[in-house]
């Protein structure tokens, strides 16, 4: 066998469990299980907005460009078989609201920023998972965007 003695050692221990569960389950040893995966995700990439944000006391009297990107799954897959706007998730609420959030919020740190928006999508629109990105825009001399990324939620 090629490659690393580990790799030769994965494969006998894959060999060997699946002997086993042969001689146990012999009705599973010829038919591989597929289980059906659907993943139905929204994302929302390039979402500019003006908020105020920092820890530095000029900071939190100037507004700063944001850039979001989010990417979150879809409470329900009907729209997908309904075809009828009642069944999907209004990307238009979706970002109202979080316009909403940066004209209107407390936050100091871009990471409970990052988390508010986690909450919303999960709570108010009931996005079972969400990631959520949050950059600031040049807010250093020779940086480009810094920033925090985060996942809530059980990803499927």
């Amino acid at each position: 066998m090629r490659g690393s003695p580990a790799r030769w050692i994965v494969a006998k221990r894959r060999e060997h469990a699946s002997h086993c569960v042969s001689h146990v389950f012999p009705h599973l040893s010829s038919t591989p299980i597929r289980v059906p995966r659907t993943v139905n995700r929204i994302f929302i990439n390039d979402l500019r907005i003006e908020t105020r944000i920092g820890v530095y006391e000029w900071e939190q009297h100037l507004a700063q460009p944001l850039l979001l990107n989010l990417e979150f799954e879809l409470p329900s897959a009907q729209v997908f078989s309904s075809d009828r706007f009642e069944d999907a998730l209004d990307y238009t609420a979706v970002v109202k609201r979080l316009q909403a959030l940066a004209a209107d919020h407390t936050h100091k740190m871009l990471e409970r920023f990052a988390e508010a928006i986690a909450e919303i999508l999960c709570r108010e629109f009931g996005a079972p998972w969400a990631s959520v990105k949050v950059c600031k825009l040049a807010p250093l001399a020779g940086v480009k965007q810094i920033g925090i990324a985060i996942e809530r939620g059980t990803r499927s």
